[in-house]
C-alpha cells in the first residue's frame, strides 16, 4: 500500500532573522492561498493603480507576512525597507529558495554549473 504523508508539508523548512531572532516561515495553507487571490482580485477590480490601491496592496503584503511568520512584531516589520518587505515576500513564496524554484542563485537551473563563454 502506498501512503502519502501528508504531516510533511506542514514541517518547517525556511527560518529568518530580524533583529538578532530568529523566526520560523510557515508554509501557505490553502485557505491563505485563497484569501490572498481574493484580495489580489479586488484590488485588480478596482482598475487604476491609486495611493489608496498601492496602500491595501502594501498592508496585505504586511498582513500575509504575519500571516506566514506570525512571531514577527509588526512595528519591527513596517519599520523595515520597503525593498525588505519586497524580499521578505520573496522568500515566503520560495522564489529566493532553490529548494523550491529549483534554480540555483546565479540564475542557473539546478545541478547546472554556469556555462563560460
Amino acid at each position: 500500500m502506498k501512503v502519502l504523508n501528508l504531516d510533511g508539508f506542514a514541517q518547517v523548512k525556511r527560518q529568518m532573522t530580524l533583529k538578532g531572532v530568529n523566526h520560523d516561515v510557515l508554509e501557505t495553507s490553502v485557505q491563505q492561498f485563497i484569501d490572498n487571490l481574493t484580495a489580489a482580485e479586488a484590488l485588480e477590480a478596482k482598475g487604476e493603480k491609486t495611493l489608496e490601491t498601492l496602500s491595501q496592496q502594501v498592508k496585505a503584503s504586511v498582513d500575509a507576512i504575519l500571516e506566514s511568520v506570525p512571531t514577527i512584531d509588526r512595528a519591527d516589520l513596517v519599520a523595515l525597507p520597503i525593498e525588505a518587505l519586497s524580499a521578505i515576500m520573496k522568500f515566503i513564496r520560495g522564489e529566493l529558495d532553490p529548494d523550491v524554484t529549483g534554480v540555483q542563485a546565479d540564475g542557473q537551473p539546478e545541478g547546472e554549473a554556469a556555462k563560460k563563454d
